[in-house]
């Protein structure tokens, strides 16, 4: 159920001798609501605990279905944000799965690893925009390049989200209920909401943050006067992590004139719940060492390009030692 696009569950739909134009309008609106779900947030809510024969095979066959109704919208921004959706999800599943289960996925996908090392070609052509996977932190040898676990669970979602988009862009010939679906989706979305998703962080762990913004947050909380440029990166950084407007506002409170309301109101503004409905992110590192607001840096500031990155790969490493 977390793969709906793997061999095992494709042959699972196989056996079930599964009819589309038989779908029934449950079946076909859990469809649709997969698909607004993963526009609208980033990434597709999988039910993993669903419970009955029934709606095990609701879940699986939504897959399918919700691909043919994001097809027949013909939107390429539709298209695009369903398939990072899609990604996204399979990626969260693939950081928690054993070796041997990660590995097996690989296979499916075509990939040819051997000893964590995998084809230069497929490494290229399905690279995370991430520091990490640069070639150069990558050894490469006999045409192959030595990737470790984590490595593969970010190749993997980039190549299901490339295939998926290929895939969603061709004309399919279905029954016309799914013309009526794609009609229904593109009105319902909110676009204005997908087009300002960001990456979906989760719960937010303030240990993991890079040491400019524990500096700034330190600055905060100091007392001391604060300058709007300081105050700006702190509140786009906090905003983008996920943390509470309550909670962004509180670490505010102790700097000098603090009032509440503008407060809330610029946090809200920065979040694009206010003012042009831009939601901003924080400067990339070169910015913030223009800016002087580089502070404490450490070995894996070096290999990153953006504070929000820096958090991302943190949380990922855990509490493994970052050296100074």
């Amino acid at each position: 159920m977390k793969y709906p696009f793997s061999g095992a569950t494709k042959e699972l739909a196989k056996w079930l001798n599964f009819d589309m134009a038989s779908a029934s309008p449950m079946l076909l609106d859990r469809a649709k609501q997969r698909a607004i779900e993963g526009i609208e947030s980033g990434r597709v809510a999988v039910d993993t605990k669903a419970k009955g024969e029934k709606f095990l095979i609701m879940e699986i066959l939504s897959y399918p279905l919700a691909k043919i109704m994001v097809a027949k919208t013909k939107d390429k921004f539709l298209i695009g944000k369903y398939a990072e959706a899609e990604a996204s999800a399979f990626h969260s599943f693939l950081m928690n799965e054993p070796d041997d289960v990660v590995e097996s996925l690989a296979k499916e996908f075509g990939f040819d690893v051997e000893d964590e090392a995998i084809q230069f070609t497929d490494y290229l052509k399905y690279l995370p925009r991430d520091e990490d996977y640069k070639l150069v932190n990558s050894p490469l040898s006999g045409g192959k390049v030595r990737v470790g676990r984590d490595a593969i669970a970010g190749l993997l979602p980039e190549k299901l989200k490339a295939e998926l988009e290929k895939s969603l862009r061709k004309d399919m010939d279905v029954p016309l209920i799914f013309a009526t679906y794609a009609e229904e989706i593109k009105k319902e979305v909110n676009r204005d909401k997908a087009f300002h998703t960001k990456e979906d962080f989760g719960t937010v762990e303030v240990e993991y943050f890079p040491p400019c913004i524990k500096a700034l947050i330190a600055d905060a909380q100091s007392g001391q006067p604060m300058a709007h440029q300081p105050r700006f990166v702190l509140a786009s950084f906090l905003v983008n992590v996920g943390m509470p407007v309550e909670q962004i506002a509180e670490i505010f409170s102790s700097t000098p004139n603090y009032n509440a309301k503008k407060t809330r109101y610029y946090i809200e503004y920065t979040m694009g719940k206010r003012g042009s409905g831009t939601k901003y992110s924080p400067p990339s590192c070169d910015k913030m060492v223009f800016y002087g607001l580089c502070r404490g840096k450490d070995a894996l500031c070096s290999r990153i390009k953006h504070p929000l990155s820096y958090y991302s790969r943190r949380k990922k490493i855990g509490n493994k030692r970052v050296h100074t």
